[in-house]
């Protein structure tokens, strides 16, 4: 049971992405139950507490359009911090981001924290290849193969992350499910590496979201959104 609930956000994550790009090629993504009747809405971001390791010239917008169920109306809101997050209405939440571009974001429901319970993290080790290699070499065989091409110190790569699955969406982004946490809730995520894509850019990042298996349709919408900002 486990291994269903965690896999179905996945596959509804994968059909987003699917929708993605098949949107773009100008064709069409099955769609799923969870996402039904999705219409483009006008969401107003909302800044959480952040801190910035430098003075920094913050472009925050005042709103964004994305794509959601018009049951969900209201239930999604837009955040920022360092960039747009989409999470559920009311949630609390703070970010931390350092010179270098790296940076973590939390967000999670009144009375929760950002350690246990619902929420959604991210993290990211910016343009850091040095930072970030050993991170992502533990979600992406290439930078494995090719780990004397990017260790700061010699020796052998890191081991693979224990995953309950993987998926690579596309040179450098993979969808996951990790093992559940505490209380139940499915750990579905998104990682992605410039490494990996054999480009510059983001060493690595990924984002990950603690929701009940009910929420399904909810973390694939998250981690859609934020894996399209985000991908090298």
């Amino acid at each position: 049971m486990a291994w269903r609930r965690a896999a179905s956000a996945a596959a509804v994550l994968l059909g987003l992405l699917t929708a993605s790009c098949g949107a773009q090629a100008g064709g069409l993504a099955p769609p799923h139950p969870g996402l039904a009747g999705s219409v483009p809405v006008t969401l107003k971001v909302h800044r959480l507490p952040t801190t910035f390791g430098a003075a920094v010239n913050e472009q925050v917008p005042q709103s964004v359009r994305v794509t959601v169920p018009a049951a969900w109306r209201g239930g999604v809101w837009a955040y920022w911090s360092g960039m747009v997050l989409l999470g559920p209405a009311g949630w609390r939440g703070q970010g931390a981001w350092a010179a270098d571009g790296s940076g973590s974001v939390a967000m999670w429901p009144p009375g929760g924290g950002p350690r246990r319970g619902p929420r959604v993290v991210l993290f990211t080790n910016g343009a850091c290849v040095g930072c970030g290699a050993s991170n992502a070499a533990e979600y992406f065989p290439y930078v494995r193969r090719h780990w004397a091409d990017f260790a700061v110190v010699p020796g052998p790569a890191p081991r693979a992350a224990k995953l309950r699955s993987e998926t690579f969406l596309a040179p450098g982004l993979a969808l996951f499910q990790s093992p559940d946490a505490s209380g139940g809730l499915a750990v579905d995520g998104v990682a992605a590496s410039a490494l990996a894509a054999g480009k510059r850019g983001i060493s690595f990042a990924t984002m990950r979201t603690y929701l009940p298996p009910s929420a399904s349709a909810l973390s694939a919408l998250i981690l859609s959104d934020f894996a399209r900002r985000i991908g090298p």
